[in-house]
């Protein structure tokens, strides 16, 4: 099955300083709680809809307002007469 770890490389200092810091970070973490996840979660998801809402409305706005000064200088009737 798996060979057995080679002696020295465990005895290795920069290795058992590797282990032990991920081992002191491990003791030190704490899980956020399910409160901060889920606030973090909506917000993240409330940029994304206000950020496809700014790219669709740059993408129609010049659209509709290029319709409506076109129906404006055109005389189409029901077209608002300008301020």
């Amino acid at each position: 099955m798996s060979e057995p770890r080679d002696r020295s490389a465990s005895e290795d200092p920069l290795r058992s300083l590797f282990r032990q810091a991920g081992e002191f970070g491990q003791g030190r973490s704490v899980a956020d709680p399910a409160v901060n996840i889920t606030e973090r979660g909506m917000r993240a998801q409330r940029r994304r809809m206000a950020a496809l809402a700014v790219g669709v409305l740059a993408r129609i706005g010049p659209m509709t307002w290029g319709a409506v000064r076109h129906r404006r200088a055109s005389g189409v009737p029901g077209a608002r007469r300008g301020r």
